[in-house]
């Protein structure tokens, strides 16, 4: 048995309450805001030097996931994630 795998259990309403909050911090902390960052550094910096158009919130995510992409891409970490059913995590 593996002791560095961490099962979450979700129990009743309040835990699927609990499980919907952390989801949604976790995508506003790292999709939205940063998006939002880089929206508004590219409408800060680009917009009036050039004639590119503005962009809105949308198109900073996607700008921000490319930014996101490039430097996981370029990087040296490699990220392993394994999905398997409790019964085969408890298997010794």
């Amino acid at each position: 048995m593996n002791k560095h795998f961490r099962i979450i259990d979700v129990n009743g309403f309040r835990g699927l309450l609990l499980f919907l909050f952390i989801v949604v911090c976790l995508i506003s902390g790292f999709l939205v805001f940063p998006g939002y960052v880089a929206m508004t550094i590219w409408n800060a910096i680009i917009s009036p030097i050039t004639t590119l158009p503005a962009i809105n919130l949308i198109q900073g995510i996607l700008l921000w996931a490319i930014i996101a992409f490039t430097i996981y891409t370029f990087s040296n970490h490699k990220i392993v994630i394994i999905m398997q059913s409790r019964e085969k995590l408890f298997k010794d």
